[in-house]
C-alpha cells in the first residue's frame, strides 16, 4: 500500500519465527566484528592490501594537489571509488550476517552501545589537550571499520521479515 507524499511499501512481517525457542547474544568487538553466544566469530577484512596502498598514495597526491584544480577532483573521485567498494563490502557483510542470525534465532540480544559517543575524538583543546589521543584514534578507527551501527541496523531490518525480536540490553558487564 502506498501512503502519503513519500511512497512507503508496507511489508507484512512473519507472525511467528520458525524456531521460536532459539536465542542468541551478540558481542561486538574490534578484533572480530561480532561474536555470538553460540561461539561463532563473524569477521571480514573490508579493504585489501592493494586498495590500502592505493588509497594512501591517493591521499599523498591529494595533499600535493592545488585546491580547486581538475587533477584534485580526479584524485577525490578515485578515492571515493576505492572507499565506495570498501563501504559496499561492509554493507554486504552486515546484511548477510544479519540474515543468517535472524534466520536461526527468534530472539537476538545486543548491547545498547552509544557508538557515536564511543567513536568521539579525545584530542581535547589547546589549553587542555587530551590524553592517549593516538590510542583513542586507533580504537575509533577500529570501531568505525567494523561497522557496529550498520550491523545493528541490518539486524533490526532483517528481523522484520522473520518474526525475530531484537532486544538491546545495558552494556555493563556483558563482555565477561
Amino acid at each position: 500500500m502506498l501512503t502519503g507524499r513519500r511512497y512507503r511499501l508496507e511489508v507484512t512481517a512473519g507472525q511467528a519465527h520458525a524456531m521460536p525457542d532459539t536465542s542468541v547474544g551478540i558481542d561486538r568487538g574490534v578484533k572480530s566484528a561480532a561474536v555470538t553466544s553460540d561461539g561463532d566469530f563473524h569477521d571480514r577484512v573490508f579493504i585489501t592490501a592493494g586498495e590500502s596502498t592505493r588509497y594512501r598514495r591517493l591521499q599523498q597526491r591529494l595533499a600535493r594537489s592545488k585546491r580547486g584544480s581538475a587533477n584534485r577532483a580526479k584524485v577525490i573521485a578515485a578515492m571515493n571509488t576505492v572507499m565506495g567498494r570498501v563501504s559496499d563490502r561492509r554493507g554486504d557483510f552486515c546484511a548477510q550476517m544479519a540474515s543468517r542470525i535472524v534466520a536461526k534465532n527468534a530472539l537476538v540480544v545486543l548491547e545498547d552501545l552509544r557508538i557515536r559517543n564511543m567513536a568521539a575524538s579525545a584530542s581535547g583543546t589547546l589549553a587542555e589537550p587530551g590524553s592517549r589521543v593516538a590510542q583513542k584514534r586507533g580504537l575509533n578507527r577500529a570501531i568505525l571499520d567494523k561497522g557496529w551501527h550498520r550491523l545493528e541496523l541490518s539486524l533490526t531490518s532483517a528481523a522484520r521479515y522473520t518474526g525475530t525480536i531484537v532486544v538491546k540490553v545495558n552494556p555493563a558487564y556483558t563482555s565477561q
